[in-house]
């Protein structure tokens, strides 16, 4: 899964509009930042390998991040992280959201993945719908097509806000457009790293747009 796990995000903020939408962004991919580090680092490892249809990652080793176990732990983390940092105001309910969103990593990757995830040593799982390009392509681009349509039917929602998520969600498909058109980085570090700025840079992105719509006139 790539931009697909924005659709977490957009269905969060039509559930608690008034958790900030940057952060529900660093949530949907906080688990694969930690995955992008420790590739970088040595300790998960990846191979890209061009036999394979549509994704040409062989994710073999990320006990650490993709793991059922793992996911919960994150899940966990980013629950206190948001209760407790002074700058972050939310309540139980809105940390429990949030860490939501990170579970829902695993359970997204589930549909498209090869069988790379882990439940135990000894068992893992996935659907691979990456091995079929086309209807990985359309449930990438349905799901954030999707829930963007469904948050701006939101009562809830400003215009503002349903605008500026309509925007996330055209960049978002020219970023899933761009992964098939565009050539793909040809090392692991090269892949890895720019992974990382995506996942750091969207939020940011969202950050500046979120702080300029409080400045504009409804």
């Amino acid at each position: 899964m790539f931009v697909g796990h924005y659709s977490a995000s957009i269905v969060a903020k039509a559930v608690a509009p008034n958790i900030p939408f940057w952060l529900l962004v660093v949530a949907a991919q906080f688990v694969d930042i930690f995955w992008a580090l420790f590739v970088l680092s040595g300790l998960e490892h990846v191979r890209i390998d061009t036999s394979l249809a549509s994704n040409h990652l062989d994710l073999y080793y990320m006990p650490f991040t993709h793991s059922i176990a793992a996911t919960l732990f994150w899940a966990l983390i980013a629950f206190f992280l948001v209760r407790v940092l002074p700058s972050i105001k939310l309540g139980v309910k809105e940390c429990a959201i949030v860490a939501l969103v990170v579970a829902s990593h695993w359970f997204l990757d589930l549909i498209v993945h090869r069988p790379d995830l882990e439940i135990t040593a000894d068992l893992k799982v996935g659907f691979a719908l990456w091995d079929w390009p086309l209807l990985s392509f359309i449930l990438e681009v349905g799901l954030v097509a999707g829930v963007a349509y469904f948050l701006s039917t939101r009562s809830q929602i400003s215009v503002k806000t349903a605008r500026y998520i309509w925007g996330f969600a055209g960049l978002l498909l020219l970023i899933q457009l761009s992964s098939v058109f565009l050539v793909t980085p040809q090392t692991v570090t090269e892949l890895t790293t720019s992974a990382l700025g995506m996942f750091v840079g969207l939020p940011i992105l969202v950050y500046v747009t979120e702080r300029l719509s409080k400045l504009m006139p409804a």
